[in-house]
């Protein structure tokens, strides 16, 4: 089971308009204002807003867009100081940590409207993906 299976037979329930659309909203205005700074210096290889995932600029545009995703989720484990061999445990600065893991999200949205994701479309995707990890924990697959 795969989520093909789930979307081609269950709908997600309905959501109504809320914080993801919020996000959505909040990070495309900042993608417009992002677009033409990176255009001007050659950091965005695409001239459209979405990016065509069958051509090979989109392509590296996504992929550089999934970079920075990286970047931020390692910069968010740096902030991990704990070492399983250390016998001294040290706290964690849980502002910078979930400034980072911020970070990656709000490029993780910036993909989603790269790629021509609304949150509707996020929200289906994630519910079916959703109901076969379901599936799979129920069937011990």
């Amino acid at each position: 089971m795969n989520i093909i299976d789930i979307l081609a037979k269950e709908e997600p329930p309905q959501t109504q308009v809320g914080l993801l659309e919020d996000m959505f909203a909040m990070q495309a205005r900042l993608e417009e204002k992002y677009a033409p700074i990176e255009h001007a210096r050659g950091l965005r290889w695409i001239e459209q807003q979405t990016a065509d995932l069958d051509d090979a600029k989109g392509q590296l545009q996504v992929k550089d867009q999934v970079f920075r995703i990286i970047t931020e989720l390692i910069e968010m484990t740096e902030t991990l100081k704990n070492k399983p061999w250390k016998q001294t445990q040290m706290p964690t600065d849980k502002n910078h940590f979930y400034e980072e893991l911020s970070d990656s999200f709000h490029f993780f949205l910036g993909l989603c409207l790269m790629v021509g994701l609304t949150p509707q479309d996020l929200f289906r995707i994630y519910f079916a993906k959703h109901q076969v990890n379901e599936f799979r924990i129920t069937s011990n697959y």
